[in-house]
């Protein structure tokens, strides 16, 4: 740190922070040596118990299954736990009347962290964690991740889904089948911050309430049937409705009159906030389809949904959904009665068209909301949503064609296919102009292409060697995303003359893939104050006061001026970088003795970027926020050729460059397991069947990512893409020894 206050006053001599820092005596910095990371993990450990009975008689059939999963995370305060139950019966009330029932009941209990990794990992290490007299430590206002880590945060969900039907067998292959689904959540959640955790020292509590309730009413009329063993035919006809309700409310309070007990939203004095919610949607829909085979070597398929949806406007609330496949066994042709290492080889084509509601069907986007508030202490209400009415389903086309094959008495078998997808009406979140003071709503903002190569293979190898078998396995997909047309209102500023939609990293920009990196291209770094001054210069020839702010000075980013009008600004971001990858797959191996087996699956990623945002750090004067990432080969005058910036006490954020982009390429040992088959013991009396198995996962991953995990998300919301670092979690490694009886 004080390396960085040296090289500061080099260039901003006045800079009041590096001054104290470097003062004889200064207290700025202080005596710790704290790993918050560190101080915050634990052993994280999961216990997975699940018990089932199945049997049944002559006319009824049942399974009862229960479970329990007890998961402690690797932060404090992180914990899942989660009980499910679960009963099916079928029961022949005649011979041609059939009932069954299904129900699962599910509740879980979840507690989380005050504060997450990505916070803690950036506070300062020269703070220790308690002051002498045992309290926590705190830097003005700010406490440490340890303290901040005892607010507390808690979820209860409470679940019931219970499916039943009566199947009517009408006639030969002639059934009529009706089925009804109830599906039921509720929610509670309550989080409490201490008081020396909140600024006015009275903390601050939430609790919330959510529950929703879906139905679902299907009816089919089918029938499955051969005509001179030739025919084959099996087709279905049906009708469907669904309804969603859902209802919510939620109270912020604050001064509690104690931390450790009473911290109820009814002990609090003062109410904050309270808000309520509610909705309800629904979803009717017919369908049919037909499953014809000649032969059993040519079959055809065609399908068709007719959907209607409450969540989009009238005029565009139904939409038509065909689909049709063909597909021929050219193994079974006679001509192919001498090609002995062939077993079997089919090819397969199809085309469909499918509609999603890809948005929150609770929003009511298709309509004007007005919300309640407080205006001088007095009732209100504002105009909260500009219906979207012209909304409507976001349609994708896809074309199918693709070969299964196997030869050699399946010694090799798979499937290769290619797929074409084109996607039309894309839904996504709009935010109108600030101005408007509107919530952001739901529309369709362009169309997407999809394509790519998908391919299967297995192989079983040690055929015929006793005791012994060794199966591997490999799928692997490219894919290729371009946006084909985006609408241009509420677009972004950039120097490419295309329309961009989103104001993140990751954007939608006409003629790249979905999630492309946007932002400033990196072309070097300013060496001299005398480049600043020519740049400069050159700014305000062109009638601006700088090239990039007042601020700049050498060591600092030197961006490409894209429009090339001498100076940088928004309309200077370009796309930077694809998240595509060239190829992402899976490579599996089972290596079987008797009844001992060894499986292991490897997952791999060629290609495409993912964003490094602690590439480009800065140094706010608080002297917090910084990881250990090259810290010690930043620019400086002794060293010209870093290819990262100088650091200098209290600059700014820096914008999102091609610098931040990093190859995701990885291999990962996603899985190992060895298992033991126990075998029937006691002629199956007391034991049909077992096994004993250890499992290790995610044991180790090969990558030259510099951030947590290559294969981590961030959020989507904002972002049109998630090819980031979130911080919060990294993928843990987990090893678990388990026993599975059969009685």
């Amino acid at each position: 740190m004080r390396y960085v206050a040296e090289q500061t006053l080099k260039v901003d001599p006045s800079n009041k922070t590096a001054n104290s820092i470097l003062k004889e005596g200064s207290t700025d910095l202080k005596s710790g040596n704290t790993d918050w990371y560190k101080e915050l993990k634990r052993p994280s450990h999961r216990h997975d118990l699940n018990l089932s009975v199945r049997g049944g008689g002559e006319r009824s059939n049942y399974y009862i299954s229960l479970g329990v999963l007890d998961y402690q995370g690797m932060v404090e305060h992180d914990d899942f736990t989660r009980y499910t139950g679960r009963i099916n019966l079928d029961y022949d009330i005649t011979d041609f009347l059939k009932f069954g029932t299904s129900t699962t009941l599910g509740y879980t209990d979840v507690s989380s962290p005050g504060i997450s990794l990505y916070t803690a990992i950036g506070f300062r290490p020269d703070y220790p964690i308690y002051n002498e007299d045992g309290s926590y430590y705190k830097e003005g206002n700010s406490y440490n991740p340890v303290a901040q880590n005892d607010a507390k945060s808690y979820n209860d969900n409470y679940s019931i889904l219970s499916t039943s039907f009566l199947e009517l067998n009408i006639w030969k292959g002639l059934k009529l089948k009706t089925t009804l689904s109830l599906n039921q959540n509720m929610s509670y959640s309550e989080s409490y911050k201490p008081t020396y955790l909140t600024s006015d020292n009275k903390g601050y509590g939430t609790e919330s309430t959510s529950r929703s309730f879906t139905t679902v009413f299907d009816n089919t009329l089918s029938w499955v049937g051969r005509i001179n063993d030739i025919h084959a035919l099996d087709a279905v006809v049906g009708i469907s409705f669904e309804r969603t309700k859902r209802r919510g409310f939620g109270v912020d309070a604050k001064n509690y009159p104690m931390d450790k007990v009473l911290t109820g939203i009814t002990n609090a004095s003062e109410i904050v906030r309270k808000s309520g919610s509610g909705t309800v949607y629904g979803l009717q829909s017919s369908f049919a389809r037909i499953n014809y085979r000649l032969l059993d070597k040519y079959l055809l398929t065609f399908t068709a949904r007719y959907d209607g949806s409450s969540s989009f406007g009238s005029n565009n609330r139904y939409g038509f959904f065909p689909s049709g496949a063909i597909a021929w066994r050219v193994s079974d042709e006679s001509f192919m009665r001498n090609v002995k290492f062939l077993d079997d080889l089919k090819i397969k084509f199809s085309v469909g068209k499918t509609g999603v509601q890809n948005f929150d069907l609770g929003s009511y986007a298709n309509k004007d909301l007005y919300s309640t508030g407080s205006y001088l202490d007095n009732p209100s209400i504002v105009h909260s949503q500009l219906g979207n009415k012209d909304i409507k389903w976001e349609t994708t086309l896809q074309y199918d064609l693709g070969i299964d094959f196997s030869i050699l008495r399946s010694l090799l078998s798979g499937s290769i296919a290619y797929y074409r997808k084109n996607t039309d009406d894309l839904i996504w979140t709009y935010t109108p102009p600030s101005s408007l003071a509107v919530d952001p709503i739901p529309t369709n903002v362009g169309s997407v292409r999809n394509q790519g190569i998908e391919i299967s293979l297995r192989a079983n190898l040690l055929r015929g060697k006793k005791d012994w078998s060794l199966e591997l396995g490999l799928n692997a997909s490219h894919n290729r995303n371009r946006v084909l047309e985006l609408v241009e209102q509420g677009g972004s500023d950039n120097g490419m003359g295309i329309t961009v939609q989103g104001s993140g990293n990751q954007v939608l920009a006409e003629g790249h893939a979905m999630g492309a990196f946007f932002g400033y291209q990196y072309e070097g770094i300013i060496q001299d104050q005398a480049t600043i001054n020519e740049l400069n210069a050159q700014a305000v020839a062109a009638g601006k006061n700088t090239y990039n702010g007042s601020g700049l000075r050498p060591g600092h980013l030197l961006l490409r001026d894209v429009d090339g009008n001498g100076y940088i600004d928004n309309k200077d971001r370009m796309i930077i970088g694809s998240p595509e990858a060239d190829l992402i797959g899976g490579l599996t191996s089972t290596l079987a003795y008797k009844r001992l087996s060894l499986y292991m699956h490897f997952g791999f990623q060629i290609g495409g970027k993912k964003l490094f945002n602690k590439t480009l750090q800065n140094l706010p004067n608080q002297l917090t926020g910084l990881v250990d990432y090259n810290l010690d080969n930043r620019w400086s005058e002794d060293n010209r050729d870093a290819k990262l910036p100088a650091m200098y006490i209290g600059d700014g954020v820096a914008p999102n460059t091609s610098l931040s982009l990093f190859n995701a390429s990885n291999l990962r040992l996603q899985e190992l397991r060895l298992s033991y088959d126990i075998p029937k013991l006691w002629g199956g009396k007391y034991l049909n069947s077992g096994e004993i198995y250890f499992t290790a996962n995610n044991l180790f991953v090969i990558t030259e990512y510099p951030g947590q995990d290559p294969s981590t998300i961030g959020s989507a919301t904002s972002n049109y893409g998630s090819n980031y670092e979130n911080w919060n979690y990294p993928s843990s490694r987990t090893f678990s020894f388990g026993v599975k009886l059969n009685f």
